[in-house]
């Protein structure tokens, strides 16, 4: 008996030592994303440019809420903005609808990350295409004092493989 109390004390106490990682949503407001794309054909040099994305409001798209994501293009101090689509999240699943670099538009919604998945599953973006992630290894990574989820993807068809995903940020 006093051997079952003493193991169940120091369960507890090592129980309530361990803290798990908090979730981080991603982002809804007051977020913005700086893209360098980097674009050549054969041997020519690059094609470069600096895209900006922000988040501004709400809308609704074929009848589901999403936050804005727009375009920011010229001076920063007063830039033209451009809604491209929309961004919702979802069971920690986060989704894309809008306009893409190959063109597109707002009939396909895609998944564009999926923060439930562990090391060996596989992230199927859209429903109809090769367009898949495998997930290679999950660490963490500190922002800010705290810890996030990284996730290590082999993207299949992206130039830049592997690809890192951050939870609360993105790729």
């Amino acid at each position: 008996m006093k051997q079952t109390i003493i193991i169940l004390g120091m369960t507890l106490i090592v129980n309530l030592s361990l803290k798990s990682q908090d979730y981080v949503p991603f982002p809804t407001e007051n977020v913005n994303w700086n893209v360098f794309y980097a674009g050549t054909c054969e041997e020519a040099p690059p094609d470069t440019s600096l895209l900006r994305y922000t988040i501004h409001g709400d809308t609704t798209i074929n009848e589901i809420q999403y936050s804005k994501l727009c375009l920011e293009t010229g001076d920063t101090i007063n830039p033209k903005v451009q809604t491209i689509g929309g961004l919702r999240e979802s069971e920690k699943k986060i989704y894309y609808i809008g306009q893409t670099i190959y063109a597109g538009g707002f009939e396909d919604e895609y998944l564009l990350y999926d923060f439930t998945k562990q090391i060996g599953d596989t992230i199927k973006h859209d429903s109809y295409s090769g367009f898949y992630s495998v997930i290679l290894d999950i660490d963490s990574v500190e922002i800010d004092k705290s810890y996030r989820k990284r996730y290590k993807v082999d993207n299949h068809w992206f130039y830049q493989n592997p690809d890192y995903i951050i939870e609360g940020i993105g790729s």
